[in-house]
């Protein structure tokens, strides 16, 4: 979830970002309900339930999110809304011909043999694609460069979520195998396995998605230092699209959810463009309200962390070989990686589309729905916001 806002202007006074509406007489149950009109209605409480409806239909509004794909064009995920990078944060950046000596040292691989090319895109890092040579084999990499503290920041949640992916995982998505500081001054670099999206190789593990999702989503969490059980978080903060996401560990999900997810991005929308009351308030319903009532402790006794991958839509998903080892597999890449709830990745999936009827039938046999199985629609509406 990438979200922000642009500051209104007199143009927008014809198509108001905020419009509060209030609806009584409405059963219990809380229904979070996600139109397919470009309006979102966002319950608030079990009783007396206040829609606040966000119009994202501006152009002011319209994401832009291109995909830092391995060979593949990038696609656009148009409700993705990453924070515009200001001029001292911009990640993108040039290569020479000759593979900075950090990378090398990193990698431990000698540059005479070693050749990068720009490879792919991304509207977030330059991409390239390293080849070298090790004891007499050929040997390919996928780099990413960046600029500024927010690459910085990016790589570093980048390769945690890709190694604690592939560790439990393995054959799911490419290892990262280093990450910091180029000697360029203020110059930052990710290495990892070179994914191969237009291979056909046999071999492979032959696992579904929904399989090896299951998996990930069942393997127990660690128990981070300090703390004596699992937690919800993630060891370091990591991106969606351009946005920091603060992943401090915290004892519940819900309290996970609300305060670093949903209030965080209004954190982050109050400080990049001011404050909103109307905004504000409708953020703090939901995670005051709906948030504890859907999957507070209470009602969903049954939530432990696992791993998810956090930004799953179509555009992170593919086939492919990895690290020119064995066949083509079901991949995905570009994690925002959290130990959170299972069904908070399926929020997202089922957000963008993508994902056919055969995964979703596979994955639920594998790992079914959790109590209440009846507002399995109202978590996953929820996790969509």
């Amino acid at each position: 979830m990438a979200i922000s806002f642009f500051p209104s202007t007199p143009e927008d006074d014809q198509d108001k970002r905020v419009n509060m509406q209030y609806l009584t007489n409405v059963r219990p149950r809380v229904r979070v309900r996600v139109r397919t009109s470009p309006w979102t209605a966002i319950p608030s409480n079990r009783q007396y339930v206040t829609c606040t409806y966000l119009n994202l239909t501006s152009p002011r509004h319209h994401a832009h999110c291109t995909n830092p794909t391995h060979g593949q064009q990038s696609r656009v995920r148009p409700t993705s809304m990453p924070t515009p990078p200001s001029k001292d944060s911009q990640t993108t950046t040039a290569m020479t011909p000759n593979v900075d000596p950090a990378i090398l040292k990193a990698l431990g691989i000698d540059g005479q043999h070693a050749r990068i090319a720009s490879h792919g895109g991304s509207g977030f890092s330059a991409t390239f694609k390293l080849s070298t040579t090790i004891d007499g084999q050929p040997v390919n990499y996928f780099v990413k460069t960046g600029s500024g503290k927010a690459a910085e920041l990016m790589f570093t949640g980048e390769h945690a979520s890709l190694n604690a992916i592939h560790n439990a995982v393995p054959s799911l998505c490419p290892k990262s195998y280093a990450h910091g500081a180029m000697s360029l001054p203020n110059k930052y670099f990710l290495v990892t396995d070179f994914l191969d999206l237009a291979s056909t190789a046999p071999g492979g593990s032959g696992q579904s998605l929904a399989a090896k999702l299951a998996r990930l989503h069942t393997t127990p969490a660690p128990i981070p230092d300090g703390h004596d059980k699992p937690m919800f978080g993630f060891p370091v903060p990591t991106c969606c699209g351009e946005t920091a996401q603060d992943n401090s560990w915290k004892p519940s999900w819900a309290e996970f959810y609300a305060d670093n997810r949903l209030r965080g991005i209004l954190r982050d929308c109050v400080s990049n463009h001011g404050e909103d009351d109307e905004l504000s308030e409708a953020v703090e319903r939901v995670a005051s309200k709906v948030v504890p009532r859907l999957v507070g402790e209470s009602n969903t006794k049954d939530i432990t962390p696992v791993l998810v991958h956090g930004d799953l839509w179509s555009g992170n998903h593919s086939r492919g070989r990895i690290g020119g080892k064995g066949g083509a597999e079901e991949v995905v890449f570009d994690p925002s990686a959290v130990y959170g709830h299972s069904e908070y990745e399926l929020g997202i999936m089922r957000m963008f589309g993508g994902f056919g009827a055969s995964f979703w039938h596979e994955y639920e046999a594998l790992v079914p729905r959790a109590d209440p199985r009846e507002e399995w629609e109202d978590r996953l509406a929820l996790y969509e916001l």
